[in-house]
């Protein structure tokens, strides 16, 4: 069972003009999809949306750097409205959402796999907003109803889930004077069943979460922004004694995880990153020697080699993104070489003194 649909701050028409053009556009837009404007001169790198007439209605495809990211038909009435939007990935629809052309709101939702779908949601307005989902299977049964209730400036406040049995999850959010974010709330089936919440608490430049039963903490984590642009996230068990800091560069990646178990560090893993953001380098240290992971890139082939103490331990290759090769050493020297074809492993190689002594096909 999916827990999540769009059901907040739904768009409708998904930034699509309700009339379709004759001719092939380029439009300027974002990750999400988002319709910005017409692209400048006939600009096609960055986020842009290139959108092609098709009968009764027309497909966007959106590209970053000219590569395809998703594609969406869009179905229109004779009056050049939208009535249908289909998210395709790969050629096989993910996402599918109806619309009542006259009032010009969603009425249905239909999540895919695998090309087929799984889940059915009916939507309900009052005033033109959604207050109630009804979702169920592809053959009918239903699954679950989502009940939204809002503060009087129309901001979702909060969110009941009920199954053909009873209650299966809650959320409420608060917000400050200024109408960000400030408090969240949430139980889930797994949290519920375990007598268990979830509160999230939003301050400038900090985010403290929370799992709690109704009587104690049960892990607690931290977020908070830098003045480098990057995070520090604190991560605490209380019951295990277990701190867990983590460090994020301006990019969002992790640079750093220290873990440490009744104020003693236990383990230590950093990673570095070319100016492509590739991994350079991952290491970790703990209770056994050093361990380092170097990645070297060249076209289309990269090479990683781990060191145990300074000692040469593997060393594996990889061409277009697959495995063709991993070699293995004891104390530095060679000893088994694996040879890999089309993801499965082809050919050992066994070593002696530098050697090929013996040959084996798994």
């Amino acid at each position: 069972m999916k827990l999540l649909f769009p059901v907040l701050g739904l768009l409708f028409c998904f930034g699509v003009s309700c009339g379709a053009s004759a001719q092939v556009q380029w439009r300027l837009s974002d990750a999400l999809g988002t319709d910005r404007g017409q692209a400048p001169g006939g600009k096609t790198s960055g986020w842009v949306l290139k959108v092609e007439p098709r009968p009764q209605g027309e497909r966007r495809i959106l590209l970053q750097d000219g590569v395809v990211q998703s594609e969406k038909l869009v179905d229109l009435d004779r009056a050049g409205r939208v009535v249908r939007i289909r998210d395709l990935r790969g050629g096989l629809p993910v996402w599918e959402v109806t619309y009542d052309a006259e009032a010009g709101q969603p009425t249905t939702e239909t999540a895919f796999e695998d090309g087929h779908p799984t889940e059915v949601a009916t939507l309900e307005f009052r005033q033109r907003v959604l207050y109630r989902r009804t979702v169920k299977d592809a053959d009918g049964t239903l699954l679950y109803v989502d009940t939204l209730e809002r503060w009087p400036d129309g901001v979702l406040r909060r969110l009941e889930r009920d199954g053909p049995e009873g209650s299966l999850a809650e959320s409420a959010w608060s917000y400050s004077p200024g109408g960000s974010l400030a408090r969240a709330w949430m139980v889930d089936e797994q949290t519920k069943a375990e007598g268990g919440h979830r509160e999230t608490v939003y301050t400038p430049g900090k985010t403290e979460e929370t799992l709690g039963s109704s009587t104690a903490t049960l892990v607690t984590r931290v977020t908070e922004r830098l003045e480098s642009g990057g995070s520090r996230e604190t991560t605490t068990d209380p019951t295990a004694q277990k701190v867990q800091k983590r460090l994020f560069d301006a990019q969002g990646r992790l640079v750093q995880e220290v873990t440490a178990v009744k104020d003693v560090v236990t383990q230590t893993r950093r990673w570095l990153f070319d100016e492509k953001g590739r991994v350079v380098e991952a290491s970790t240290e703990s209770a056994g020697p050093r361990e380092l992971w170097t990645y070297a890139y060249q076209d289309n082939t990269s090479v990683a080699r781990l060191t145990r103490g300074g000692t040469l331990v593997r060393e594996e290759v990889t061409q277009d993104g697959e495995k063709v090769s991993v070699s293995l050493f004891d104390r530095g020297s060679l000893f088994l070489e694996e040879t890999w074809t089309g993801g499965k492993k082809t050919k050992e190689t066994y070593y002696q003194k530098g050697a090929a002594v013996r040959e084996r096909t798994p």
